[in-house]
């Protein structure tokens, strides 16, 4: 029994390359929007996650599939994004502070980033070396 080329996600060319179908870049651009993981989107296309790795490579991938998975990452993103923006126009305080923060990247106080070594407060202690007790008798000897 054959499988109709519609259902074929996956096609080996010369030398075992590997060419993702229509039908299969489809599934990675639906799979990648439903937050699924490279591994799993890999064994649906009946690939080994390192083949699929290669082929979302920047360089050397296959630009058909690093666009398809990543417009599904991007439908993932515009979903959450309006998901949480439903939340923050309704009231949710908590959703609208962290919408600040990670949309706007505003903070609660201070700098956003690491403070500039100029700005830092440095507090030196020194401690003397250990003295013997006549030493010591002689340092706190009452003078008058």
């Amino acid at each position: 029994m054959t499988e109709s080329s519609e259902n074929v996600l996956v096609r080996r060319g010369p030398c075992n390359a590997v060419e993702v179908t229509d039908a299969g870049l489809a599934q990675v651009t639906r799979l990648a929007a439903e937050g699924v993981a490279e591994a799993t989107i890999a064994h649906v296309l009946g690939l080994s996650r390192k083949t699929f790795s290669k082929l979302l490579r920047d360089d050397g991938g296959d630009e058909a599939v690093i666009a398809a998975y990543y417009l599904g990452k991007a439908r993932l993103a515009d979903e959450c994004i309006s998901t949480l923006m439903r939340h923050v126009r309704d009231g949710n305080v908590t959703a609208c502070i962290f919408a600040c923060k990670s949309l706007l990247g505003l903070r609660d106080v201070g700098p956003a980033a690491a403070p500039v070594a100029g700005n830092a407060v440095q507090v030196n202690i020194t401690v003397p070396p250990p003295m013997s007790d006549e030493e010591f008798r002689r340092l706190i000897e009452v003078k008058e």
